[in-house]
C-alpha cells in the first residue's frame, strides 16, 4: 500500500471495515439466537440447524478475515505516522496540514504564509522523502 493511499483512504476506509464489522456482528449475534432457539426447542428439521450453522461459521470466518484487515490497515497507518515523525519539522507540517487536518493545499498555504506553488512544491518533496521512509520501515 502506497503512502498517499495510506494517507487519503485510511479515515474512510476504515470507517467502512468497522461498518461491515459491526453488522456481521449483529448478525452473528441473530444467527446464534436463532440457531440456539431451533435447537433448544427441537423445531425444524436438521437442514435448518445445518443451514444456520454453515452461515454461522462463514460470518465468523469473515469477521476474522475483517478483523485482520482492520488491523493490517491500522498498522500501515503507524508505520507512515513513524515515518512522518522522521522527517524535519517543516516537512512534517505540509502533510499534516493536507492529510491530517484535511485542509487543501491553498488553505494550507494561506495559513502558512506562502504562496499555493510554494506549498505545492514542498509538499510533494515531503511525500517523496515520506515515501523514501515507508518504504525502509
Amino acid at each position: 500500500m502506497n503512502v498517499r493511499a495510506i494517507l487519503n483512504d485510511y479515515p474512510l476506509a476504515l470507517d467502512a471495515l468497522r461498518a461491515r464489522h459491526d453488522e456481521l456482528v449483529r448478525t452473528l449475534a441473530v444467527l446464534h439466537g436463532m440457531r440456539d432457539t431451533f435447537s433448544v426447542y427441537g423445531m425444524g428439521a436438521s437442514h435448518i440447524t445445518d443451514r444456520l450453522e454453515k452461515l454461522v461459521a462463514t460470518y465468523d470466518e469473515q469477521l476474522s478475515e475483517l478483523d485482520s484487515r482492520i488491523q493490517d490497515m491500522a498498522d500501515a497507518r503507524e508505520r507512515c505516522l513513524s515515518a512522518i515523525k522522521r522527517l524535519p519539522a517543516d516537512q512534517q507540517t505540509y502533510l499534516v496540514r493536507v492529510h491530517l487536518l484535511g485542509q487543501s493545499q491553498y488553505e494550507a498555504a494561506r495559513a502558512l504564509g506562502i504562496s499555493r506553488a510554494t506549498f505545492a512544491n514542498k509538499y510533494h518533496r515531503a511525500l517523496q522523502l515520506l515515501e523514501d521512509f515507508h518504504e525502509n520501515l
